[in-house]
C-alpha cells in the first residue's frame, strides 16, 4: 500500500500551492512597486533600463506562468497529476461543486492569459509569432498587467474558501517583506 491515500488531501498538498499563491503576491507586489508608477519607471530608466525592461519581462512571464499553472491546468493532463487549485477541490470531502463551478469560471475568464502562455511564452506559435514581429493583430496578443492582478486575488479568495472549509481559518495570500521600494530608492540617490 502506498502513501498516496494518506497524503490525497493532506497539510503538505495545501501547503504546496498557498506558497504558490503566496510567491506569486510577492512576484505582484515586486512588480507593482518597481514598474507601477511614472516616477519608478523614471529611475529604473534612467539606472539601467534595458536591464529593468528585462526583469519586467522575466517577472510578468513568471507571473502568467505561475496563474496558468495554479488555476487553469486541469487536475490530470495526459498521463501527469497536476497539484492546483482544482486538485485540492476534488479531494476535498463533502460537496464543493460551487468551488469546481469557480475554478471553471476563473478559468474561462483568465483564457487569455493561458492563451498568452501557450501561444507566447511556453511555446512559440508559427502565425502568432509573424503577427507580433509584423505589428499585425499585436492587442490581442497583449494582456493587460490588471488582469493578471486580478486573476492572482481571485485565485486567493478561492484558496481562501478552501482553507475555510477545512481548517475554519482564512489565507490573506499577502506577502510583507519585499525592498523593491529600497531599491527604488537608493537607485534615485544614486542617478
Amino acid at each position: 500500500m502506498t502513501n498516496e491515500p494518506k497524503k490525497a488531501l493532506g497539510f503538505v498538498t495545501i501547503q504546496i500551492v498557498q506558497k504558490d499563491l503566496l510567491r506569486l503576491a510577492a512576484q505582484e507586489q515586486t512588480f507593482r512597486e518597481l514598474f507601477g508608477s511614472e516616477n519608478s519607471e523614471k529611475i529604473l530608466n534612467a539606472a539601467a533600463p534595458n536591464t529593468f525592461a528585462i526583469i519586467q519581462d522575466v517577472l510578468r512571464q513568471e507571473i502568467t506562468l505561475g496563474i496558468t499553472r495554479t488555476l487553469i491546468d486541469p487536475a490530470i493532463q495526459s498521463n501527469y497529476k497536476n497539484l492546483g487549485l482544482e486538485t485540492i477541490v476534488q479531494r476535498m470531502p463533502g460537496d464543493n461543486q460551487d468551488l469546481i463551478d469557480r475554478i471553471v469560471q476563473l478559468r474561462q475568464k483568465y483564457e487569455p492569459i493561458n492563451d498568452i502562455r501557450r501561444k507566447l511564452r511556453a511555446h512559440r506559435d508559427e502565425k502568432t509569432a509573424y503577427d507580433i514581429e509584423y505589428r499585425q493583430n499585436v492587442e490581442s496578443w497583449s494582456i493587460n498587467d490588471e488582469l493578471i492582478f486580478e486573476a492572482i486575488n481571485d485565485m486567493k479568495d478561492v484558496m481562501n474558501e478552501i482553507t475555510k472549509r477545512i481548517y475554519n481559518s482564512t489565507f490573506d495570500g499577502n506577502f510583507v517583506g519585499l525592498d523593491a521600494e529600497k531599491l527604488l530608492k537608493t537607485l534615485a540617490s544614486a542617478v
